[in-house]
């Protein structure tokens, strides 16, 4: 696997964004319609059978989820990953925030990029060998589709690198491996999937793109198999909403390969691969485990949870699977030790928009107005598995 280079130029946005950006504003554009899960609270769509105030499914296991600290924070905390003792958080148009939780009940801000008079609303963020990558909604000023920091040498987040698309975008999930970044979501009218190469983080360059589209369609849910494929890491799980799931081989040229697509799954909103198990959280049908062969690309159901909501974000820790329905705000702790019979552990209200953990335990929610949330998952260790 490439490892991504190391720099530090702080840069503000390219100037080959700012073109594109004032090429671009006087075309016709497509009307840009918010993916179903943007607003903060609001009614889920018509149809929606699966509320969280009439739960089917009895909580069984000794577990709570326990309310550790609440930090406000200027904007709207819409992502959150976790890196060491520092969370950060993507607060929508107030920009990246970090977070020191080496005190879980005590988080301090330390750092932050929320430039003045600069248009932008961060979405989403990732984690991989000291830089953040944060999915960006594009806005009539700012044609982003990514921005890329460097982390690792102090507490502000340094602006190094980002896409320039040209056009608005919605990404809907990403994911990031060696010197590649996947990314998928819709124009507000057609579905897109791209590819770019991080081999210079200061110059993403795009690689390659869906060839598979359809009016009203978009992708969610990007996640890459580290082990599948040949090289392994070139294989992705993704969903085309509302048709189809995924698993396409995608070569070093950024060309799609899609082969076979397996009925179902097509509702998968994120995933999360650990080893050869596909969590997803999927927003029609709750949590579903996901038998993954890395070798021929089979995959076939394990077990599903139908009864906690809406899901539409998801985090695994250990044995336990924590998922967030940013309709409701509710966040969910699921037991997924066998994940042929997952079980809910414990049910928490409040204004979930993300969720990450850590390997302390720690359950950190970007809680929109609210700010920064963390949690902590107390378990009787005696009656949380059942025998």
């Amino acid at each position: 696997m490439s490892s991504l280079p190391r720099t530090r130029p702080r840069l503000g946005p390219t100037l080959a964004c700012l073109l594109a950006a004032a090429l671009t504003a006087s075309l016709p554009r497509p009307a840009p319609a918010a993916p179903a899960d943007r607003p903060a609270g609001g009614p889920p769509p018509s149809g929606a059978a699966f509320l969280p105030e009439a739960l089917q499914e009895p909580i069984r296991g000794g577990a709570e989820l326990t309310l550790v600290a609440t930090l406000p924070l200027k904007g709207e905390a819409r992502g959150v990953a976790v890196d060491g003792q520092t969370a950060y958080v993507a607060a929508g148009d107030r920009g990246l925030r970090a977070v020191d939780v080496t005190e879980p009940a005590h988080p301090v801000e330390i750092g932050v990029f929320d430039p003045p008079d600069v248009e932008l609303w961060l979405e989403e963020v990732r984690i991989r060998e000291g830089f953040a990558f944060v999915a960006t909604y594009s806005t009539e000023e700012d044609s982003s589709l990514f921005r890329i920091f460097e982390i690792y040498s102090g507490p502000d987040p340094l602006l190094v690198g980002e896409s320039c698309s040209g056009w608005r975008y919605l990404p809907d999930g990403f994911d990031v491996h060696g010197d590649r970044l996947y990314i998928g979501g819709s124009t507000g009218r057609y579905p897109f999937l791209n590819v770019y190469d991080l081999s210079e983080i200061t110059e993403p360059r795009i690689l390659g793109a869906s060839d598979r589209s359809g009016s009203g369609t978009f992708y969610a849910g990007v996640v890459v198999d580290p082990l599948g494929g040949d090289p392994p890491g070139s294989v992705l799980h993704v969903s085309h909403q509302p048709w189809y799931f995924y698993s396409p081989h995608v070569d070093r040229r950024g060309e799609f390969d899609w082969g076979y697509a397996p009925p179902g799954w097509a509702s998968a909103s994120r995933q999360v691969l650990v080893g050869d198990v596909l969590h997803q959280a999927d927003a029609s049908s709750g949590y579903r485990a996901v038998l993954v062969d890395h070798d021929d690309g089979y995959l076939r159901t394990l077990g599903e949870l139908t009864t906690i909501g809406r899901p539409t974000r998801i985090a695994v820790q250990g044995d336990v699977a924590f998922l967030v329905d940013r309709w409701e705000g509710h966040l969910y702790a699921v037991d997924v030790y066998d994940p042929n019979d997952p079980f809910l552990l414990d049910s928490a209200p409040g204004n979930a928009l993300d969720v990450a953990t850590d390997s302390r335990g720690l359950i950190y929610l970007a809680a929109g107005q609210a700010g920064l949330e963390i949690y902590r998952l107390r378990r009787d260790r005696l009656r949380h598995r059942r025998q």
